[in-house]
């Protein structure tokens, strides 16, 4: 699920997301080292991204305030427009 609907239920791909083209998501990729996001933007856990591990060739990241814990890989589309 690499892609979004836009307004008219346009489909946009992962290149017009990283030219941002929608406002409130980005590539895991793309986060500075200690920026808060949401996998969704309903979602209720906020996840902080740190380093990238290249063992696993995914960016660690863990739920600030619970203990959660994954690896995401960089091309993953999350949420970044909210307040936390």
């Amino acid at each position: 699920m690499n892609q979004l609907y836009k307004g008219d239920m346009k489909l946009l791909s992962k290149a017009e997301i990283k030219e941002g083209a929608v406002e409130g998501w980005a590539t895991v990729r793309s986060l500075p080292y200690d920026t808060f996001f949401r996998k969704t933007p309903t979602a209720k856990i906020v996840f902080v991204r740190q380093e990238y591990n290249r063992f696993a060739k995914r960016f660690e990241c863990n739920g600030y305030d619970t203990y959660a814990e994954g690896y995401l890989k960089g091309d993953k589309l999350v949420y970044i427009n909210f307040e936390y």
